[in-house]
């Protein structure tokens, strides 16, 4: 594959959606119970979804609802039936101060690592987020794409904010010279989470954070009984959910967004197209779920912003002929040209 990338300014319309029966898994995430019926997410792990699920720690496969959603603070509401689990306590007091143990619970790279959830401990780093974000905490504790929309616990294993994002070292590190900042990570304040579930209709339960502290493990097993892996079900190329916080937009598009339009240059019609995060070992399953791409035509493949730039590429043309890219930057590219 050539190297050489054409930045066009036009970008090609996605064929018609498949049928009902071609729907298929197209990103996930985390969330929690925070009432009767009622589970809290991010707004972007459900945002475009045609249908939205979520797995208990039971193992069932529940059928939720969006109830409402707040893409300022990047939360949403959801509604099921049934018993998902007991809802979550929200931290009621004292207010949250800085170097505080927090710890995470999610379900990080689902597909790539286990497919069970994940506790990872940390601190509160800063009481704001990037360029001083006041809906947002800094974290030390490490987040991965899916662990978007899971609870941050405290010690006492109350929640106090909504995990949502990690840094873009990467683009950090270009931006100043090559320094990569460490576990520099943001979770959504709770009360930020409180007001907007008040606003929804929904009285989450309330606890003091007082009194002798638990240790990591016990925390887990208080978030693990309300804990949720949501699924996004829908046709669009899209991969598992991820999150992260990045520089301002810059070019023409926003530096932390990899989507980018396919152009087959080739005589002959792609078949297969992979695109996974760079070093992930796997190639994953074929994007072209629309259909082969012609020659000369082109494709829109719209990846979670915010996650990974750096992605590994594999064409496949009709009768077999294969080009790889390792290591593409695809946050700085608009189209790719396959010859």
């Amino acid at each position: 594959m050539r190297h050489a990338i054409a930045l066009l300014a036009l970008l090609a319309a996605t064929a018609a959606p498949p049928a009902w029966a071609q729907e298929r898994q197209t990103s996930s995430g985390s969330g929690f119970v925070v009432a009767s019926g009622r589970a809290l997410t991010n707004h972007h792990v459900i945002d475009g979804c045609q249908r939205v699920s979520f797995r208990t720690p039971q193992g069932r496969t529940v059928p939720a609802r969006v109830l409402a959603a707040d893409p300022r603070r990047d939360l949403a509401l959801l509604g099921y039936e049934g018993d998902a689990g007991p809802a979550l306590r929200f931290r009621e007091g004292p207010a949250v101060a800085r170097g505080e143990t927090v710890v995470t619970y999610g379900f990080p790279l689902s597909g790539v690592l286990s497919s069970g959830p994940t506790l990872t401990t940390g601190d509160v780093s800063a009481m704001a987020g990037l360029r001083d974000n006041p809906l947002h905490f800094q974290i030390s504790a490490p987040v991965q794409p899916g662990n978007s929309g899971g609870p941050l616990l405290d010690a006492h294993g109350n929640v106090i904010g909504v995990v949502v994002s990690k840094l873009n070292a990467m683009r950090i590190a270009q931006m100043t010279g090559g320094d990569i900042p460490q576990n520099v990570n943001f979770a959504i304040k709770g009360v930020e989470a409180l007001r907007f579930l008040r606003d929804a209709g929904t009285m989450p339960t309330m606890a003091q954070s007082t009194g002798p502290e638990m240790r990591a493990a016990a925390v887990g097993e208080v978030a693990h009984a309300s804990t949720l892996f949501i699924q996004c079900f829908g046709t669009g190329a899209r991969t598992p959910a991820a999150t992260a916080a990045a520089p301002p937009p810059a070019g023409g598009k926003p530096a932390d967004d990899p989507s980018f339009r396919l152009v087959n240059r080739g005589q002959q019609p792609i078949a297969e197209f992979f695109a996974t995060p760079a070093g992930t070992g796997s190639w994953g399953s074929n994007r072209l779920d629309q259909g082969r791409l012609a020659p000369q035509e082109a494709r829109l493949f719209r990846l979670p912003r915010g996650g990974e730039c750096t992605y590994d590429l594999r064409v496949v043309f009709e009768g077999g002929r294969a080009l790889e890219r390792k290591g593409a930057n695809l946050c700085r590219i608009t189209d790719l040209p396959v010859p």
